[in-house]
């Protein structure tokens, strides 16, 4: 499934849209596959940020939620793709525990 990159503002229900029809297609997918999507752990971020939280991802009638950051296999990534809260984790990081 590709990744769907719109730029214009005025295009956020494009990208609802597109994100809602993406998760649909992902749900039938794990359904098939006798699995199941956990909406509990599941969440996403826009890039860049969507200041007017026009866009809202569903699976199953169940609203995603909506992350200004994340842990990807120890890695923060933010929505302003910055490395600041990495840093700021890695260097509070207390190897004694």
């Amino acid at each position: 499934m590709p990744l769907q990159h719109l730029t214009s503002t005025s295009a956020a229900p494009s990208v609802a849209d597109a994100a809602n029809n993406t998760m649909f297609k992902v749900n039938n997918w794990f359904l098939a596959n006798k699995l199941s999507l956990n909406t509990d752990k599941t969440f996403y971020m826009v890039f860049p940020p969507d200041t007017s939280n026009s866009i809202k991802v569903y699976v199953n009638n169940v609203e995603i939620q909506k992350v200004t950051n994340c842990r990807y296999f120890g890695v923060v990534i933010d929505e302003d793709l910055k490395w600041t809260r990495h840093i700021e984790g890695v260097t509070n990081f207390d190897v004694s525990t």
